[in-house]
C-alpha cells in the first residue's frame, strides 16, 4: 500500500467514525441518478404503458460554473487613461483606464479604495470632462 492509499484509508475510516456517510467520507462524489419517463398511446382500453429509464448522471454536471461576472473580469483588456470629470452630482472622479472588450470607462471616486465602471455610451451623459 503506497502512503497516498494509507492515508486516504485512514481519512475515510477516520471521517465515517465521526459520523459522516460514506460517500462524503470519500471525497463527496457520490453519482446520481437522473430518471426520465415518457407516457405512450394507451395499450389496451383504459391502460396506458409508460416506458422509464435511468442513467448515472456525470460528476461535471454538479462542477460549479463561474458567474458571468467572474467570466468577465477574466476577459478584461484594460488601456491606461488619465483624466479628471465630475460627476451628476458635482464631484470629481479620476479616470484609470478603459475596457476595450467590455466596452467600459473605470474610474476612481475620492475616498473610496476599490475601481469603478460605467458603460462607455453612458459615460459621456454622467460625466463632464474637467480642465485643469
Amino acid at each position: 500500500m503506497n502512503p497516498i492509499e494509507f492515508i486516504r484509508k485512514n481519512i475515510v475510516a477516520q471521517l465515517v467514525g465521526e459520523g459522516f456517510p460514506e460517500d462524503v467520507a470519500r471525497g463527496g462524489q457520490k453519482r446520481a441518478w437522473i430518471s426520465t419517463a415518457a407516457c405512450r398511446k394507451p395499450a389496451a382500453k383504459g391502460v396506458a404503458s409508460t416506458t422509464a429509464s435511468r442513467r448515472r448522471a456525470s460528476t461535471a454536471a454538479f462542477k460549479p460554473r463561474k458567474s458571468p461576472k467572474e467570466d468577465r473580469m477574466e476577459n478584461e483588456v484594460i488601456v491606461p487613461f488619465e483624466m479628471l470629470c465630475r460627476d451628476s452630482h458635482g464631484v470629481i472622479v479620476r479616470v484609470t483606464g478603459v475596457d476595450q472588450l467590455n466596452h467600459r470607462v473605470i474610474f476612481r471616486r475620492p475616498g473610496y479604495e476599490h475601481d469603478c465602471a460605467c458603460p462607455r455610451r453612458d459615460f459621456g451623459k454622467k460625466f463632464k470632462k474637467v480642465e485643469q
